[in-house]
């Protein structure tokens, strides 16, 4: 995992997490083998009052 600024980005196997500390945000990135980028996944669904 590795620490930048507010932002965590770790690596879960064939996906990328990226969240923002301490909020529920949070972006899950992958490649699929037939596609020249990362597209994203498991977006949040509601606003988080905590994050600035």
């Amino acid at each position: 995992m590795t620490d930048i600024g507010n932002l965590m980005v770790e690596v879960r196997a064939a996906n990328i997490i990226v969240s923002l500390s301490g909020s529920i945000y949070a972006v899950t990135y992958y490649k699929p083998s037939n596609f020249p980028q990362l597209l994203g996944k498991l977006f949040p669904v509601k606003d988080d009052p905590r994050a600035q």
